[in-house]
């Protein structure tokens, strides 16, 4: 063993590090994966409780309350990060987020849920796919690469509205007060279907307010 590996070792051991940590370390880049969550939640469910902005905004017990881990009202937003590494030939990476589609908008009325893809990749091999429960009729979407000269990597990016709120009536959303919606599950797959690695992969999915900004989606008004 050398000096060096022998000092990082023992560096990492009195910082409590695991050995996860040390593989990383000795064998270079991780693998591409979506392994941070930004979340921002409302507990009340703003546009199914018509009296939060009048008689009932300091009495949770009328409120709609969003118990589910999807985005519900509006304003709430998940982003997944997937950090920059490298994906194997013949491996797949998948990251998914939730909404719950009511019909409704909130009490501002001009924020229906938007969808967005955005990753970076040094190659157009990958297949870069988005697939959608049942709820959402736009079910399936792949993304084609477009290569960017200014970052000199492939880009990969899709944005809509989180497809067309189905017709009533709703299903109620169990332990929410009274609440109903679809719940629409969002998967994306990113696939390297070639015999060689693909590096410097890095992206976000997201649903929600957030993606306006961190995924570059147009803001999607109310007709």
């Amino acid at each position: 063993m050398s000096r060096l590996l022998l000092s990082v070792l023992l560096l990492l051991a009195i910082l409590g590090t695991s050995g996860d940590v040390v593989s990383a370390a000795k064998f270079g880049p991780a693998s591409f994966a979506f392994n941070l969550t930004i979340t921002q939640r409302d507990t009340a469910v703003q546009q199914e409780t018509p009296c939060y902005w009048t008689t009932c905004h300091d009495d949770p017990s009328q409120w709609v309350i969003n118990n589910t881990n999807c985005v519900w009202d509006v304003d709430e937003t998940t982003l997944l990060q997937g950090s920059r590494g490298d994906l194997d030939p013949y491996t797949t990476a998948v990251g998914s987020v939730c909404a719950i589609a009511d019909g409704l908008y909130n009490s501002f009325g001009d924020d229906p849920h938007v969808l967005g893809v955005l990753l970076w990749a040094t190659s157009s091999d990958l297949v870069v796919s988005l697939t959608a429960s049942a709820g959402n009729p736009d079910n399936q979407a792949s993304l084609a690469p477009v290569w960017d000269p200014s970052v000199r990597m492939y880009r990969y990016h899709w944005c809509a509205p989180n497809g067309v709120d189905p017709p009533g009536p709703y299903p109620s959303v169990p332990d929410s007060n009274g609440g109903w919606g679809y719940r629409d599950d969002l998967s994306l797959s990113v696939t390297n279907p070639t015999k060689n690695k693909v590096r410097n992969i890095s992206g976000w999915l997201g649903v929600g307010a957030g993606t306006y900004t961190t995924i570059d989606c147009p803001r999607t008004w109310l007709p």
